[in-house]
C-alpha cells in the first residue's frame, strides 16, 4: 500500500493516470480495455495477497475480497482525486489498519 501511495503522489506518475482516468471516463472501449489488460490482473495479485491474510488469521476466511479491495483502495483514490490532503506513508498504514479491523476474523 505504500509503494502505491508513492506512485500517486509522484508529480510524474499524477499527470499520467489522471490523462488516462479522463480518457476512460470518456471511452467505454478504452475503459473495458483498460480494466481487462490491466486492472483485473492488478486486482487478482492484490487478491492473492489478501488470501495469504485470511490463510494466516489476518482477514476473516469469508470475507468478499472485492469488498475489501474497495474499502482499502477507495478512501486513497478518492483523496488523491479531489487533492483533498497529502499521499503520506501514515495514511498508507491508517488504510491497512481500517481495513484489518473491518475485515477481522
Amino acid at each position: 500500500m505504500r509503494a502505491t501511495v508513492e506512485e500517486f503522489a509522484d508529480p510524474a506518475f499524477d499527470r499520467l493516470i489522471r490523462a488516462v482516468n479522463t480518457e476512460i471516463a470518456n471511452d467505454a472501449a478504452l475503459a473495458a480495455e483498460y480494466r481487462e489488460k490491466l486492472a483485473l490482473p492488478l486486482e487478482e495479485a492484490k487478491k492473492a495477497r489478501l488470501r495469504s491474510a485470511q490463510e494466516v488469521g489476518q482477514l476473516d476466511a469469508d470475507a468478499d475480497l472485492d469488498l475489501v479491495l474497495e474499502v482499502l483502495y477507495a478512501p486513497l483514490f478518492q483523496r488523491w482525486l479531489h487533492r483533498s490532503a497529502p499521499l503520506t506513508a501514515a495514511y498508507a498504514d491508517s488504510l491497512v489498519d481500517v481495513t484489518l479491523r473491518a475485515f477481522s476474523p
